[in-house]
């Protein structure tokens, strides 16, 4: 089992590729935009998430350039997302959750609930 930890650095990455632009050939622009997407995941975080929209995000997941790292979604939708993976042919996409999100309240004992929560969940997922 894995512990992904989401850190959003897009917007920094997108400024050194973007910085980097005009020195790279159009191959090597390619080259580093396929470590970057290997590097990314699609997340889908709302309030009115649903089984059809991690099913959509797990089918992006496999681009025409490669696939993302990870899809992140809430606890509840881990099933779903292995499930899609799986069926899309990307069983190698990493599916990564949140705990005590988006509040971060003090809370610790429903954080430890939750966290239980979503390893169970990854287990009977076949994690």
């Amino acid at each position: 089992m894995y512990i992904y930890i989401h850190i959003c650095t897009c917007t920094y990455l997108y400024i050194q590729i973007y910085r980097r632009c005009d020195d790279m050939s159009v191959d090597d622009l390619k080259t580093s935009s396929q470590r970057a997407l290997l590097l990314m995941d699609f997340t889908t975080l709302a309030d009115d998430d649903t089984h059809e929209r991690v099913e959509q995000l797990c089918k992006d997941a496999k681009t025409p350039f490669g696939c993302v790292a990870a899809v992140c979604i809430y606890a509840q939708f881990v099933g779903t997302a292995k499930k899609a993976l799986a069926a899309n042919g990307t069983p190698g996409v990493r599916v990564a959750t949140v705990v005590n999100f988006p509040h971060g309240g003090d809370d610790v004992e429903r954080a430890v609930q939750e966290t239980r929560e979503a390893v169970m969940q990854e287990c009977v997922c076949g994690g």
